[in-house]
């Protein structure tokens, strides 16, 4: 990934070393099916800029109570990670959403995105969810749990279950 600092590729590391480990040494499938991205707060964020910026290679992402309404690079560690407001904008969910609408398979029994949350970020939550219905977008959508903002707040199991249904 392009940042202020040559050195920072996380995404094109994930991509083409950490995947390929993982499919190399477990049992895992080598397809999008059988690549999922699943994170909370700005990993959440980052899984669905992942998938938005390689529909091919991923089946689908999770994201649990994020900031989806981020929109410069100044919070969350962002503006060392993305540098320029130009990178920036390239990773951002929301205007994602809009250039790759036409190239988003659909499927109602088994969306690609799955969005929960609201104990931090209600209102990011809303605004994505919106975006997608305006789209057409077909996702799995929920904000009525109350589920603390943290990893082992109880909404993993039903993260995980919707993104693998």
């Amino acid at each position: 990934m392009p940042a202020t600092g040559t050195a920072i590729r996380q995404e094109s590391h994930l991509i083409k070393a950490v995947v390929p480990f993982i499919e190399k040494s477990y049992p895992a499938k080598a397809e999008p099916s059988g690549r999922r991205l699943l994170g909370f707060s700005k990993s959440g964020w980052g899984a669905y800029s992942l998938l938005l910026r390689h529909l091919d290679f991923f089946g689908g992402a999770a994201a649990f109570d994020s900031p989806f309404l981020l929109s410069v690079p100044d919070k969350y560690g962002s503006g060392e990670i993305f540098g320029t407001l130009a990178n920036f904008d390239t990773y951002r969910p929301d205007e994602l959403l809009r250039k790759n609408v036409g190239g988003i398979k659909r499927n109602k029994d088994a969306p690609r995105f799955v969005l929960l949350g609201k104990a931090n970020f209600l209102i990011d939550g809303r605004f994505i969810h919106e975006t997608m219905k305006a789209m057409s977008i077909e996702h799995f959508y929920s904000e009525e749990s109350e589920y603390p903002h943290r990893w082992g707040g109880g909404w993993l199991e039903l993260a995980a279950t919707e993104l693998l249904r």
